[in-house]
């Protein structure tokens, strides 16, 4: 195993073995990163790697690893065009707010024993009960 200096951008120069660097490579645009974790700080480091490195890295004995880029970037029906935009996201909240405010309209606030409408009852409160018994969001189902 040989011993290879390498920088943490908070410890500063370190030494590792070569066992605890791994050298990566994009089968699809050719570009390398080496990773490690600092033996100081235990903060997992990412560089850039040119050509040169990962040479020398791999016959120093780091393990060495390949990856592609995800199949869905090469996908005929994803266009630039198709990607969300902000406007996209802000008439969602709209559309989202609307349909909200419709159902709490319809839905009547608690009722007291008494048949009374409680006015102590928050629109939060009533938002809350709503999403619950509507939606489904309900804490003993879903683990935190």
């Amino acid at each position: 195993m040989a011993l290879i200096r390498a920088t943490c951008s908070d410890c500063g120069d370190v030494e590792l073995r070569s066992r605890g660097i791994r050298v990566r490579t994009c089968t699809d645009t050719d570009e390398s990163t080496y990773l490690f974790r600092c033996p100081v700080c235990r903060m997992i480091e990412v560089r850039p790697a040119d050509p040169y490195v990962v040479d020398v890295l791999l016959a120093a004995g780091c393990i060495g690893e390949t990856w592609s880029l995800p199949s869905e970037l090469n996908d005929p029906r994803r266009s630039d065009s198709s990607s969300i935009t902000h406007d996209d996201v802000l008439d969602f909240h709209i559309a989202l707010a609307e349909y909200l405010t419709e159902q709490m309209v319809a839905t009547p606030l608690p009722v007291t024993m008494e048949g009374q409408q409680d006015p102590s009852t928050s629109w939060s409160k009533s938002i809350i009960t709503w999403l619950r018994s509507n939606l489904g969001f309900d804490r003993q189902t879903h683990p935190q």
